[in-house]
């Protein structure tokens, strides 16, 4: 099994529309950055969420655009593109730097680094960025964090309660939901459920 470094990301409510950025090591090496947001959750849309068409039909575009058959400049960017963007944003200053240096260490000791990503949604503006897919991250010419074994991204709720597990008590109830829009690929709804 590997073992990995981790590296704490605390993404916090900032100023003037940014959010600032406490990174940890495993050695306790703390850094501060600031994040700008690259995008916002509805640029992701027909890219990443595959309703394009639907955002395309509900996104204003000039009659120029539509004569010319472009929609917006958002739609020639793939996911890999808003990923590597994302990674970018909010690893710069001291957090590319102590990334770059825990991504040495752990090669060193052929070991994996863990990012873990920390957010307080209470905070203004945070359920937005908590709603991005952090997963997309990539270095540019990389593949997603999210498929890597070197550099894994987890997400961690930011809460001062024990998250100690509860012991299960039977029954195990589930509710499941079944969506298959109109517009949207057919979806096999019983080989999924």
């Amino acid at each position: 099994m590997k073992s990995y470094l981790d590296l704490t990301v605390v993404i916090s409510p900032g100023t003037d529309g940014a959010y600032a950025v406490r990174v940890v090591t495993s050695k306790g090496n703390v850094g501060n950055s600031t994040l700008r947001l690259p995008f916002a959750l509805r640029d992701l849309s027909g890219v990443v969420f595959g309703v394009a068409q639907t955002t395309r039909t509900v996104t204003a575009v000039s009659p120029h655009e539509s004569a010319a058959g472009g929609g917006s400049a958002l739609d020639s960017r793939s996911a890999t593109d808003f990923g590597v963007e994302l990674f970018e944003a909010l690893f710069q200053g001291e957090a590319r730097d102590m990334l770059a240096a825990s991504d040495s260490i752990a090669e060193s000791q052929d070991a994996g680094v863990r990012i873990r990503l920390s957010m307080d949604l209470r905070g203004a503006g945070m359920a937005e960025v908590a709603s991005l897919p952090w997963e997309l991250m990539c270095r540019k010419g990389q593949r997603p964090l999210a498929v890597s074994t070197q550099t894994l991204v987890v997400r961690s709720l930011d809460s001062t309660q024990p998250n100690d597990p509860r012991p299960y008590r039977a029954p195990l109830r589930i509710l499941l939901l079944e969506s298959n829009p109109n517009g949207t690929a057919s979806l096999n709804l019983d080989k999924e459920r």
